[in-house]
């Protein structure tokens, strides 16, 4: 049999394997068009957690006009943020020791928990970033803070 009579006939592939061959293109193509399209969406919003997330929320709750200063103010929050989770993290095995502890010891769960909990760094930013703005700012950062947090209930929480 002459190469191009070979060709003409097309290989000897089972029908199984053509269509694991099709399939695993179409799979291919899928993951690249997810790929490609979150790569220029025009949304980059941050992560749903984590300290960008938690930056980027409290600064849209300054008004519009006065969002790049509060950016400026905050610049360093997200690495202090992250920081300070690992601090956190670091009371785990505290919060274990205690949850396992005989006999149990309700009060030594709960200071374990609270010193976990502890959000300073957070909340000492926000009070900063506040003392820095105008009685109404203020308040227009209350209100958009409240209409989030109703916003969200109504979403079911969160």
């Amino acid at each position: 049999m002459s190469a191009s009579n070979e060709i003409a006939t097309g290989s000897r592939c089972p029908g199984w394997v053509k269509l694991l061959l099709i399939l695993s293109l179409a799979a291919n193509l899928a993951v690249a068009g997810v790929v490609i399209g979150h790569k220029f969406r025009g949304d980059h919003r941050p992560d749903r957690r984590g300290a960008d997330r938690v930056t980027e929320w409290i600064i849209n709750l300054v008004p519009e006009e006065r969002q790049e200063f509060a950016r400026e103010q905050l610049s360093d929050l997200p690495s202090r943020l992250e920081s300070e989770r690992a601090a956190r993290m670091a009371h785990l095995p505290r919060i274990v020791a205690a949850m396992t502890a005989e006999p149990f010891d309700p009060a030594t769960l709960d200071a374990a928990l609270a010193a976990m909990s502890d959000r300073h760094i957070l909340r000492q930013s926000v009070i900063s970033l506040l003392d820095a703005l105008t009685p109404a700012e203020r308040a227009e950062f209350a209100e958009n803070f409240s209409r989030k947090l109703d916003s969200r209930e109504k979403k079911g929480g969160a």
